[in-house]
């Protein structure tokens, strides 16, 4: 059991971090397109008064575009396979190719939940410690914040824990352990230790939503 524990969580972590790591090289990627294409732009400016009329055009076309693309409203997010929902708040993306029953991403801030089929008929506590246990020894950078505290999910009691690591960036997470019916579930949040401050506020609407459609 105890094999199959550091598996899970050890794969939570990494989804974790990849995420974030596959978010930064886009933020890289799109800033280095940026620059070129404002230099493509600047050049052609310089040529005549009609090209920059045109790129002028272009680019309010496309900043209307990307508008369009980006600017929604608050999506739920049911998953077949699990006995809840979760509502995002705009701008998080769903990872797709993700095994996991839920995983979304925003710029360096991942949002994950998986379901625990290892468990026996342990507390939600004595669960926390199993698996604090487990990510300490799988990895040697982790520095436990704090201790393990009970959470309200909107209702539904939770066992809670924070812990920053380093993996080519200090990363903070905060995981959530929580019964739906007889079902575990590990819900974590994550970003970068200087990102996670301001993303707390949308971490917690987003946990306190993940079981308030649970059926």
């Amino acid at each position: 059991m105890k094999k199959l524990l550091a598996i899970l969580l050890a794969l939570t972590l990494v989804f974790s971090l990849t995420a974030c790591g596959e978010n930064d090289s886009d933020d890289r990627s799109e800033r280095e397109r940026t620059r070129k294409t404002e230099l493509e732009e600047t050049e052609e400016t310089e040529e005549t008064e009609e090209t920059e009329e045109v790129i002028d055009e272009t680019t309010v076309a496309e900043t209307e575009a990307t508008t369009a693309v980006t600017t929604a409203e608050a999506t739920d997010a049911p998953n077949a396979d699990a006995k809840l929902t979760v509502t995002m708040p705009d701008g998080w993306e769903q990872n797709m190719q993700s095994t996991s029953l839920f995983q979304y991403q925003k710029s360096m801030s991942t949002f994950i939940i998986v379901e625990d089929s290892t468990s026996t008929k342990m507390s939600l506590t004595e669960l926390a410690e199993t698996y604090l246990d487990v990510l300490s020894s799988t990895f040697d950078s982790v520095k436990m914040i704090g201790e393990i505290t009970t959470y309200d999910m909107n209702g539904i009691e939770a066992s809670r824990f924070s812990f920053t690591t380093t993996i080519g960036l200090e990363m903070k997470f905060t995981y959530f352990i929580f019964a739906v019916d007889s079902d575990i579930y590990i819900a974590t949040v994550g970003s970068t230790t200087d990102e996670y401050t301001k993303m707390e506020a949308e971490f917690e609407q987003i946990i306190t939503s993940a079981v308030s459609e649970a059926y």
